[in-house]
């Protein structure tokens, strides 16, 4: 409870202000079909933009294992 109001809210407006409302309604439709899943990360993870789109979240695991996860995102970066 006390990490709350430091970390996590001010997560949730940065959120909230960026995503549109039909996404977020489309979040909440995947996550009650139980299709999103939630990881928990800590300050050294990085997220790594791809040339040919997406990125890769690399993160440490609840047992402090290197993990990289691929995230397929909409766009692409022009070079």
């Amino acid at each position: 409870m006390q990490r709350l109001p430091q970390d996590f809210m001010p997560l949730i407006s940065i959120v909230f202000a960026f995503v549109p409302q039909g996404s977020a309604k489309e979040m909440i439709a995947l996550n009650e079909a139980e299709v999103l899943n939630l990881i928990q990360v800590d300050h050294q993870s990085k997220v790594v933009p791809e040339i040919s789109g997406g990125m890769i979240y690399h993160y440490n695991s609840e047992r402090k294992q290197p993990k990289s996860t691929y995230v397929r995102t909409y766009g692409y970066l022009a070079v």
